[in-house]
C-alpha cells in the first residue's frame, strides 16, 4: 500500500507516538479518529507540512476545538473536557456535564465557549435546536439562542458543526442526511438570540453540507458531498453573504469526488484546504482519510489532491491558525505580546486592550463603543455613575468614591446639612431644611415609631441587598478557584478584576431584583424615616463591594492565591473564605431581623429613633445565637482543613497567622467588620460603631488597614 500512496505523490506520516510533549502550534491539525494502523481512536496532531501525526489525547469525541492559546475543548460522553494537549490530560470544564445532547462546540477570541445542543430523538415533524454559552471557568451557562428558525427543523436534519464568525457571532450549520436535502449555515446574534440564514442562496449546488472551516482572514469555507453528482466547496464571507468558490468534481481524471463522501473541512493557517474523506476517495487511494488541495487562497478546480493522513475512521478536523502568546501577531489576532496576561494593552485571546472599542478589556466596567460621557458609559469605561470621578449631568461633585463625609458624599452633593446623606454630626438628613417633618433643618431627628407600610419597605430593601451581597461573595469564591488552578494567569490583578467582574450578569439581575422589590413594595406617600436613608438603594453599590474587600482582607490586595499543586494549601484558602462568607451572611441576616424587630416593637417598645434603633441592633446582634453557630463552623473547619498548612502567613496577609486558632479569629472578627459596614451602607441610620462591633475592642481594626 506504502508503494501506491507513493506513486501517486502522497504524503505519508511519519511513526507516532503516544502523548505529544509541546504545546499546538499554527500550522498543526487536530483531527479526531482513528489513523491507519493505530487501535486507539482519539484527538491526533497532524503536522500539515509532513503529514506526522501524533496522540493527544484517547477517546470518542463528538467534536472539538481548540482556544486561542492553543487548549483544546472536547465533548465526551455528553460532557465537556478541556485537554492539555501537552500532557493528554482531560479535566471536566465546570458547568459541563449536565446540558444535555451536545452535538457541536467552538471557542470564541475570548475563550467562551459556544455549544450546540438538540433534543434527543427528534420530534416526528422537527429536531428543537439549541445555542449555549459556557464559561469553562466558572461554569456559568446560559441558553443564547433558541425557538425560531432553530425550532422544528426538519426531522432529516440536525446541527452538525458550529464556528464562530470574526465579528463574535456563532455560526452554525445545519444539513440534511438524504440525497437532496440543502445544507444551510445559520447566523446567531450573540445579543438577541435571532438566527439568520448566510447569503441569499448559497447552497443551491450543495446537496449535504457536512461541516463548517474558517479561514485565517475569516472567510467561511462551506462543503457538502453530492452524493453521485460533485463534492463543492464554497467561500462565503459570513457578514455580508458573498460567495466564490468551485466545484472539485473532477479532481482525479475520470472519477467523481461524489465518490469520496466527505466528512468535515478544515482551511490551514497557510489557506491551504483540507477536507477529510470517507470512502475509497477519488477513486484512487486505499482508504480514507485526510486530503489536501493546493488551492490557496480561492478554492479552484483541478487542485490535486495529497493523502496527508490514511486513517481507519475519523470524523472532525480543526486547524490551528494562531497561537496568543508566543509573540508572533498571526490572523485572526490583533497583537501578541508574548503573554496573556491582560491589562498591558493586549487582552487574552490577543484583541487589542482600548477604551471605546465597543469590548469589554481589562479593568473596564464597561465599553458602548465610544468616548462619550453621561451616556450611561463614560469616556473612562466606567459606568456613568456617582463615585466614578467623571462628573456628569445631574451630580455637584464626583472625587471617585462612594465615601461620605469626604466633601463630596455618596450620592455627588457636597457633605452638608440637607444633603440627603446623613455625616457625622447629623442625626438625620432628609435632603430639605424644611422643619417640623421629622428631620429638622439643623439635621436632627424627631421621628415616631414607623408604621407597618414603612417596615415593609425597610424589609423588602434589606432582603434585596442581602441577595446582591451574596451573589457577589459566590462569584468571589469562584474567582479564587478560577485563580487557584491558573485560569487567571499569575498575575495577581487578574484576581483583583475577577472580583468586580460580572461576566454572565448575574449581580445585575440581582441589583435589578433590589429596584423591584424598593418599587414595588416602598409606598412613596408613606416611606421610611428610620433606618434607610433618602436613596433607598444605596445599599446596593455597598453589596457589589464590601464582599471583594473581605478577599482582600484576607488574601492581601491585589489579592494572592494558592496554586493548585498545593493542594492543601488552595483548600485551606477555599474552606476559609467560604466560612467567612457564610458568617458575614449570618451576621447581615441577624441585624436586619433585629432592625425589624426593635421597628415593630417585638419584645420592646418600637423605636422611635435611629440612636435607639441602633444600641438595641448592636445589643442584639452580638448575643445571636445564629451568629454564634456560624462563627463556630468557621472556626471548626479551619481548624480542620488549615491545621497542617506549614506557612499560613503568606497565604493570608492581612491576618499573618502563627497558626489555625488565630487564623479563624482573624477571618471571624473580618466576616463582622464588613457585615456590620454593609449595614451602615444600606441603614445608615442603623449605622453601628463596627470598630467595636468586629471584636468588641476599639483598636482600630475596622475597616482593616491594608
Amino acid at each position: 500500500m506504502r508503494a501506491l500512496l507513493l506513486a501517486l505523490g502522497v504524503l505519508l506520516p511519519a511513526a507516532p507516538f503516544a502523548v505529544r510533549a509541546a504545546p499546538l502550534a499554527p500550522g498543526d491539525l487536530v483531527v479526531q479518529g482513528t489513523p491507519e494502523g493505530e487501535s486507539e481512536a482519539g484527538l491526533y496532531r497532524v503536522d500539515a507540512a509532513t503529514g506526522a501525526f501524533e496522540l493527544l489525547a484517547g477517546g470518542a469525541f463528538r467534536d472539538h476545538a481548540v482556544d486561542p492559546v492553543g487548549i483544546l475543548f472536547a465533548i465526551e460522553d455528553g460532557t465537556v473536557v478541556r485537554i492539555d494537549p501537552a500532557t493528554g490530560e482531560k479535566t471536566p470544564v465546570p458547568g459541563g456535564d449536565d446540558l444535555g445532547t451536545l452535538e457541536g462546540i467552538a471557542v470564541d477570541r475570548g475563550g467562551l465557549l459556544w455549544i450546540a445542543r438538540i433534543e434527543p430523538g427528534g420530534k416526528p415533524f422537527g429536531t428543537d435546536v439549541e445555542i449555549l454559552s459556557l464559561d469553562p471557568i466558572t461554569g456559568a451557562s446560559a441558553i443564547v439562542a433558541s425557538g425560531g428558525m432553530l425550532s422544528g427543523v426538519n426531522a432529516q436534519t440536525h446541527p452538525l458543526d458550529l464556528e464562530i464568525a470574526p465579528d463574535g457571532a456563532p455560526l452554525l450549520l445545519v444539513t440534511g442526511v438524504v440525497q437532496g436535502s440543502t445544507g444551510t449555515v445559520l447566523r446567531i446574534d450573540p445579543d438577541d438570540g435571532s438566527a439568520a440564514v448566510v447569503g441569499e442562496e448559497p447552497f443551491d449546488l450543495l446537496a449535504l453540507a457536512v461541516g463548517l472551516g474558517l479561514a485565517p482572514d475569516g472567510a467561511l469555507v462551506y462543503t457538502a458531498d453530492g452524493g453521485i453528482l460533485c463534492d463543492c466547496v464554497a467561500v462565503i464571507d459570513p457578514v455580508t453573504g458573498a460567495i466564490t468558490g468551485g466545484s472539485l468534481a473532477f479532481i482525479v481524471d475520470g472519477m467523481y469526488a461524489g465518490s469520496a463522501v466527505a466528512a468535515d473541512i478544515a482551511v490551514g493557517a497557510d489557506g491551504q484546504v483540507w477536507l477529510l474523506a470517507w470512502s475509497t476517495a477519488f477513486g484512487a487511494t486505499p482508504a480514507p482519510g485526510l486530503f489536501r488541495w493546493n488551492v490557496n487562497p480561492v478554492v479552484e478546480e483541478g487542485g490535486g489532491p495529497f493523502l496527508a493522513l490514511a486513517t481507519d475512521a475519523l470524523a472532525d478536523v480543526q486547524a490551528v491558525h494562531a497561537i496568543c502568546g508566543d509573540a508572533t501577531v498571526a490572523a485572526p489576532e490583533e497583537c501578541d505580546e508574548g503573554d496573556v496576561a491582560p491589562g498591558d494593552g493586549c487582552a487574552p485571546g490577543c484583541l487589542l486592550e482600548a477604551c471605546g472599542n465597543d469590548r469589554l478589556d481589562f479593568g473596564e466596567a464597561c465599553d458602548d463603543g465610544n468616548l462619550v460621557s453621561g451616556d450611561g458609559c463614560d469616556e473612562d469605561c466606567s459606568e456613568t455613575a456617582c463615585g466614578n470621578g467623571i462628573q456628569t449631568e445631574g451630580e455637584l461633585c464626583d472625587d471617585g468614591n462612594l465615601e461620605s463625609g469626604d466633601g463630596c458624599d455618596a450620592n455627588c452633593t457636597p457633605t452638608g446639612c440637607g444633603n440627603g446623606v446623613r455625616t457625622e454630626g447629623e442625626a438625620c438628613d432628609d435632603g430639605n431644611d424644611v422643619e417640623d417633618d421629622g428631620c429638622d433643618a439643623m439635621c436632627a431627628a424627631d421621628f415616631g415609631a414607623q408604621t407597618l407600610a414603612q417596615r415593609r419597605c425597610i424589609a423588602a430593601v434589606n432582603a434585596g441587598v442581602g441577595d446582591v451581597a451574596w451573589t457577589r461573595a459566590r462569584l468571589n469564591e469562584r474567582c479564587l478557584a478560577a485563580a487557584i488552578r491558573g485560569e487567571l494567569g499569575a498575575d495577581p490583578a487578574a484576581f483583583d478584576a475577577c472580583l468586580a467582574a460580572d461576566r454572565h450578569e448575574k449581580l445585575l439581575r440581582a441589583l435589578h431584583e433590589l429596584a423591584r422589590l424598593e418599587e414595588s413594595q416602598c409606598d412613596a406617600d408613606e416611606l421610611p424615616e428610620l433606618a434607610l436613608g433618602p436613596d433607598r438603594l444605596a445599599g446596593g453599590p455597598a453589596a457589589q463591594v464590601l464582599p471583594g474587600d473581605l478577599v482582600r482582607d484576607l488574601f492581601g490586595a491585589p489579592p494572592m492565591a494558592a496554586t493548585k499543586d498545593d493542594r492543601r494549601a488552595a483548600r485551606c484558602q477555599r474552606k476559609v473564605l467560604r466560612q467567612a462568607n457564610k458568617l458575614h451572611a449570618a451576621v447581615w441576616d441577624e441585624l436586619v431581623a433585629a432592625t425589624l424587630a426593635k421597628l415593630a416593637g417585638r419584645g420592646s417598645a418600637p423605636a422611635e429613633s435611629d440612636a435607639e434603633l441602633a444600641a438595641h441592633v448592636a445589643q442584639a446582634a452580638a448575643g445571636s445565637r445564629v451568629v454564634g453557630k456560624a462563627a463556630a463552623r468557621l472556626h471548626e473547619r479551619t481548624a480542620d482543613v488549615c491545621r497542617n498548612v506549614p506557612a499560613l502567613g503568606p497565604l493570608f496577609p492581612g491576618c499573618e497567622p502563627a497558626d489555625a486558632t488565630a487564623l479563624a479569629e482573624c477571618a471571624d472578627r473580618l466576616a463582622r467588620c464588613r457585615a456590620c459596614l454593609l449595614l451602615g451602607g444600606a441603614d445608615p441610620g442603623v449605622a453601628l460603631d463596627c470598630d467595636l462591633f468586629d471584636d468588641q475592642l476599639d483598636d482600630d481594626t475596622c475597616p482593616p488597614a491594608r
